[in-house]
């Protein structure tokens, strides 16, 4: 997102691409994963609590993760961040 300068149109256009790239993710993704804290075998999670305000407008979409049982960290990978971001949908206001 980095890329993108605050213009009005910069969110959605990122929002796009990361469409794009999740229609290339394989499904389902990796559903356990080795921790990288502790090396414990971490379960693939979600959660409907994914939510970012840009320019006053708000979206929501299920945020995809790994929690480890282990050490109980939550880390993500190229993927999961992937498809969280594409999720994200316009909340009517």
């Amino acid at each position: 997102m980095e890329k993108y300068k605050q213009t009005k149109h910069s969110f959605e256009k990122y929002l796009e691409e990361s469409r794009k790239l999740a229609s290339k993710v394989k499904l389902p993704l990796v559903e356990l994963i080795t921790c990288p804290v502790c090396a414990t075998e971490a379960p693939l999670t979600s959660a409907d609590d994914l939510s970012h305000s840009v320019d006053g407008k708000t979206w929501k979409g299920t945020h995809w993760f790994y929690r480890c049982p282990g050490c109980g960290e939550q880390f993500t990978t190229t993927e999961s961040d992937t498809l969280s971001i594409a999720s994200l949908k316009p909340v009517e206001q």
